[in-house]
């Protein structure tokens, strides 16, 4: 039997609060809640909402749930699952116009802004070349690689090509974890280290390597510089 926000009583309905106080004075979980409109038996609208954000850790980070996330809720299905996919997807590209809009230089925080949801909802390792101008600014974005990454299967020459040839001055590496390990992988730290030594005498430089996870980001060369003991990295790289 299907549960409607109707059936709530009226005190607690989002819908008549929002027009009686305004939407603004309404939480997360009753904003959503009118947009998820009804619920079943004994599951309400609201508590649907609530479901949501706690599998999403909080609204910041609701787009990051995927149609498989949504359906192993209570109450969401198909249809509902494909509204809120697209309710998702409008806000990951809203925030991303914002981004793009404020036209500053690209950092650590931006890219984690722009592409941890992203890359997070990716099934298989997908590893982002983003080239950057003199003043900071991507002027050219590519996946150099996709599926398991257990090997150093990129090309080190094919990156600095890449660079060259998009006339950039700066690169990153922006890569995703699907096993959600924060810590960079041995092939992780050897990339990064080989793309460093690589570039180091060349006119472009590579300003880091940033793996995105659900908890935010993890610079490999902080890792590198803090916790990596880079004789061992070293001794890997030449033998």
């Amino acid at each position: 039997m299907i549960m409607k926000i109707i059936d709530i009583p009226e005190y607690d309905r989002p819908r008549e609060k929002a027009l009686r106080y305004g939407v603004e004075t309404l939480s997360d979980a009753e904003l959503l809640a009118i947009f998820i409109n009804y619920g079943q038996k004994g599951h309400s609208a609201l508590d649907i909402a609530n479901d949501l954000l706690r599998a999403s850790n909080g609204l910041s980070n609701l787009t990051s749930l995927n149609q498989k996330d949504l359906k192993r809720i209570k109450g969401i299905d198909k249809v509902r699952c494909l509204q809120l996919s697209v309710l998702f997807t409008l806000m990951e590209r809203i925030k991303n116009k914002q981004l793009d809009k404020e036209n500053q230089p690209v950092d650590i925080d931006y890219i984690n802004k722009k592409y941890n949801d992203y890359l997070n909802n990716m099934s298989s390792e997908v590893v982002l070349l983003l080239v950057l101008n003199r003043n900071k600014k991507v002027i050219h974005e590519t996946i150099i690689y996709k599926g398991n990454f257990s090997s150093v299967s990129i090309e080190i020459n094919e990156v600095i090509k890449t660079v060259i040839l998009h006339d950039g001055r700066y690169f990153y590496l922006v890569h995703n974890h699907p096993n959600g390990s924060r810590e960079p992988s041995p092939q992780d730290i050897l990339l990064t280290f080989r793309l460093n030594a690589t570039t180091k005498k060349m006119k472009i430089r590579m300003l880091d390597h940033i793996i995105v996870h659900r908890g935010g980001y993890t610079s490999v060369n902080s890792y590198l510089s803090q916790e990596y003991n880079y004789r061992n990295v070293l001794q890997t790289a030449v033998s």
